[in-house]
């Protein structure tokens, strides 16, 4: 019986010992490549939030981990526990209403819908605005993103004609229909919202969601 493979040649053996510097050099190259892999996991992440939509200092600081305990932070983790529809987060500026909401949409689970939805967008209310509700192609991502966020819903432009209110109502509807996580940023008081936006749209939050008003100084001076 050959007994070449029992016993591998000197030459072989002297290949296979590595001295401590050949040890060091390949464990210091594993680690590169080892970081390397991070960060371009990282930067994957990164881009997947900005292809939402989420603005450039938010992606920043939610994936630095930089967000500090605010009540728009603690309602949007509780929103997603209790799994409910739509959260209206109301506050003044600065309260940290938008980077709370930026981070749940990072965050949001699947809730389950039959439906196979669009990928999760931000949307800035000047967006959604510009939206054509008759034309399926832009409005079904929007009616069936996984998970939506409208950013500074109040600030846009009324027309005469209601032609935002009616675009509004119609991606509302669809997202109440389908069961599908939203929510919303705005700089108007419970009232206010009520006025501009009819007791239609209140009585679904009042059976789907919460409107959860914030007060605070402003994060922003301490953000620059």
């Amino acid at each position: 019986m050959s007994t070449q493979n029992q016993n591998p040649p000197n030459e072989v053996l002297r290949l296979r010992e590595r001295t401590p510097e050949e040890e060091a050099r390949i464990a210091a190259e594993w680690e590169q490549r080892e970081k390397a892999e991070r960060q371009e996991r990282e930067l994957e992440r990164r881009r997947r939030w900005a292809a939402c939509g989420i603005p450039s200092k938010d992606v920043r600081r939610i994936a630095a981990g930089e967000l500090e305990s605010t009540p728009a932070l603690s309602a949007t983790r509780e929103f997603e526990r209790k799994r409910t529809i739509v959260l209206v987060l109301a506050g003044p500026v600065g309260c940290g209403k938008t980077t709370a909401a930026a981070r749940w949409l990072t965050q949001s689970t699947s809730r389950g819908t039959y439906l196979e939805p669009y990928p999760r967008r931000f949307l800035a209310i000047a967006e959604l605005a510009r939206l054509n509700r008759f034309n399926a192609a832009a409005m079904e991502p929007v009616e069936q993103a996984a998970a939506l966020v409208v950013d500074d819903l109040g600030a846009e432009f009324l027309d005469d004609k209601g032609g935002f209110a009616s675009l509004f109502d119609a991606v509302m509807d669809a997202r109440y229909r389908h069961l599908l996580p939203t929510v919303i940023t705005t700089n108007l008081r419970s009232d206010e919202f009520r006025a501009r936006y009819g007791e239609r749209t209140v009585d679904r939050l009042r059976e789907h969601g919460q409107f959860v008003e914030l007060a605070g100084k402003s994060l922003r001076t301490s953000e620059r």
